[in-house]
């Protein structure tokens, strides 16, 4: 078994219904952008997953791991060091942004 080392970057994924915070790992060096545009996955691999609501900007479900079709992403950055983006407040300024 070959063990390659990624380095770990925490994003935030508006996927329709639900709010996504949480971990995706990519190879080092490598850009958010070239982990979404690798062509032979259909699925982005996400740990320390927190599923939040956008309408109360509340966190419903907390998990290990969740794998999400990439064609299901409309909005995805990462989260600056300091960002507390689980906070109601934060989170629906951010619904906010996108649903004005």
């Amino acid at each position: 078994m070959v063990v390659t080392s990624k380095d770990k970057l925490r994003v935030m994924i508006y996927i329709g219904e639900y709010w996504l915070e949480a971990d995706i790992h990519m190879l080092p060096g490598s850009r958010l952008t070239d982990a979404l545009n690798v062509k032979t996955k259909e699925f982005l691999a996400l740990t320390n997953v927190k599923v939040i609501d956008p309408h109360t900007g509340r966190v419903t479900y907390e998990i290990d791991y969740a794998a999400v079709n990439r064609i299901e992403i409309e909005i995805i950055f990462p989260i600056e060091a300091g960002l507390k983006p689980t906070s109601e407040e934060v989170v629906k300024k951010i619904v906010e942004e996108v649903v004005d």
